[in-house]
């Protein structure tokens, strides 16, 4: 299959994985009746479990070349599935903790998502393709926080409703997985050298050929590229940092959302539509992080590069979010 096909393939993968029109409402509809759940419970007792599952399940980044991607991207896909399924059907705080866990699993696993088109696609084509995946994940959340705003306004759908449509959406993600091509085994692990003004890798680390099932005595070599490469620990940073910030904004923004929401109409959707809009623009640096980290790495390294980047971000996030939570703030209290 064409590098143009497959990319087209994973960029629908992308748009369809995102829309997810009930998260911009997932804690109202949590502290609803269809949860029955404190604002506190969901903020103290629900939500860190993501967190912390995130950063166990991390380890997945490690197996990436092992399993060549798909497998991951296909636990991702199955794993947003049974997240939304347990907010569709699920009732009490343990099934409400499951459901965090399982969805730290499928954001670990989501590594493969951007790992993969670098294993299939020559170097000069990182920034384009990059560029493409970045912009499918933005496409998907900007129709769904849309959607999600223009339901609630206009009174035509419910909370349950949001998360029935995201139960779908990421069902049909789950099917789509399915089709995407396998990384061939054959294909070399360096990447191939760029030509005139395109990426160029710049003191690439080899490793050794290697069979799969001594790849994890490779690793250790493989971090020698943070103290080889200073333009990878550099951007490496740069992203870890970024991605800590995110990942805090948007899993303690809601509150405020709703003490906004207690004296106006609410409009979650249409902030996060807003800011998923000016993100475009400010992830304009995002493409160019990525392309450039992976045209200095060989194949087999780029899920752990990626990886071991979200892997910082995670350990800072989670000493944010233990530092939040040691403190039991009261989110009902008017700010």
């Amino acid at each position: 299959m064409r590098w143009q096909l497959i990319s087209l393939l994973v960029c629908l993968y992308g748009v369809v994985k995102e829309f997810r029109p009930a998260t911009p409402f997932l804690t109202p509809y949590l502290v609803s009746e269809y949860k029955n759940l404190s604002i506190e419970t969901v903020y103290s007792d629900i939500y860190p479990y993501w967190t912390y599952s995130y950063l166990v399940f991390l380890v997945c980044h490690i197996t990436g070349y092992v399993l060549r991607y798909k497998p991951l991207i296909i636990v991702e896909a199955f794993g947003l599935c049974l997240t939304w399924a347990i907010l569709v059907w699920g009732q009490g705080v343990n099934l409400m903790r499951l459901m965090q866990v399982v969805f730290g699993l499928a954001s670990a696993a989501e590594i493969a998502f951007f790992s993969y088109l670098y294993a299939v696609v020559d170097v000069k084509e990182y920034r384009r393709v990059t560029s493409w995946t970045k912009s499918s994940v933005l496409l998907g959340k900007l129709f769904a926080f849309a959607l999600a705003q223009f339901l609630v306004s206009t009174e035509t759908g419910s909370y349950l409703l949001l998360n029935q449509i995201t139960f779908g959406a990421v069902s049909l993600a789950a099917i789509i997985s399915l089709f995407l091509p396998a990384v061939p085994k054959t294909r070399p692990d360096l990447v191939e050298p760029a030509t005139d003004c395109e990426l160029e890798p710049v003191n690439t680390i080899k490793i050794d050929a290697a069979p799969e099932q001594s790849y994890l005595n490779t690793l250790k070599g493989t971090f020698s590229i943070y103290r080889s490469n200073p333009l990878v620990l550099k951007w490496s940073l740069w992203w870890a940092l970024l991605s800590c910030a995110q990942y805090q904004i948007y899993n303690y923004i809601q509150p405020l959302w709703m003490q906004i929401d207690s004296v106006t109409k609410a409009e979650n959707g249409l902030i996060e539509f807003i800011n998923t809009f000016l993100v475009f623009v400010y992830h304009a640096m995002s493409p160019i992080t990525s392309a450039t980290i992976a045209s200095q790495l060989e194949k087999r390294a780029y899920g752990f590069v990626f990886g071991a980047n979200s892997l910082f971000a995670l350990v800072c996030q989670s000493a944010l979010t233990h530092s939040s939570c040691s403190g039991q703030p009261s989110f009902s209290e008017s700010a």
